[in-house]
């Protein structure tokens, strides 16, 4: 009898935990564990971003450094370089071209090989029939020196009023005389002090010449030196009448 009391108590107490027994829907949820791998991967992320972050801080100071520089010398007047003799470019040194008519050719070859002598410039003859570029086109080669600030000329009082008959007519060196004449009545270069030098040799007819640098004549041989250095003076802005004078003028 006790037995069967005993076991309804058993199964009894059996269905009473049944009772609190509940059916859970399974989830579609995944759990996933976080594990050394994932870790790793998050502080790489973070590494990098922190360095975007300070590149993209640097580089906004830098250029706000610039802008700023940039404005403040911008703002400031501006000096000017100054020049120094080795950045002038030096002028190209003198020319110089005999000009005088072919009876003078003794007295003026010597005088050419003196102012070689004395100068060292370059000095061309009007009637040197050599010079290739001359004879193939005259007018153009007398004019690039007229037109050249750097050509001298040196010009017999004679020849300044010659007597074109005595020439030998249509030959080179007649045309190009009478084109330089013609030029010089016509400009200038009949008061050009640096560029014009008109001399009276010593054996030369004299002929009065006063519309040509009035109140310079150099007598030769005697005025020679300071006309070779006068030669070799460097071409001013403006050439005016020398305050000294060698001679009031040809004489006839």
């Amino acid at each position: 009898m006790a037995k069967d009391e005993c076991q309804e108590d058993m199964v009894y107490t059996y269905d009473m935990n049944l009772s609190e027994l509940q059916y859970i829907q399974p989830s579609d949820e995944t759990i996933v564990l976080e594990g050394p791998k994932d870790r790793i991967i998050f502080l790489v992320a973070a590494g990098a971003a922190a360095s975007f972050i300070l590149i993209a801080v640097a580089l906004l100071f830098v250029f706000t450094y610039q802008t700023k520089k940039y404005r403040r010398i911008s703002g400031e007047p501006q000096r000017p370089t100054p020049v120094t003799g080795r950045e002038v470019a030096p002028s190209p040194r003198p020319a110089v071209l005999l000009v005088y008519t072919p009876n003078l050719h003794p007295q003026m070859a010597a005088l050419a090989a003196r102012l070689k002598e004395m100068t060292g410039l370059q000095i061309e003859d009007l009637n040197d029939v050599g010079d290739q570029d001359k004879l193939n086109d005259p007018t153009v080669w007398v004019t690039r020196r007229l037109m050249d600030a750097n050509t001298r000329f040196v010009l017999p009082c004679s020849t300044v009023h010659h007597d074109s008959e005595e020439l030998e007519e249509g030959g080179a060196v007649h045309f190009l005389l009478d084109h330089f004449l013609q030029y010089l009545r016509s400009s200038r270069l009949a008061y050009d002090y640096t560029r014009l030098h008109l001399i009276r040799l010593e054996d030369e007819p004299h002929v009065e010449v006063r519309d040509v640098t009035p109140g310079r004549v150099y007598r030769l041989p005697a005025d020679l030196p300071q006309m070779a250095h006068n030669l070799t003076l460097a071409t001013p802005t403006t050439s005016t009448s020398p305050q000294g004078t060698l001679e009031e003028a040809c004489e006839t």
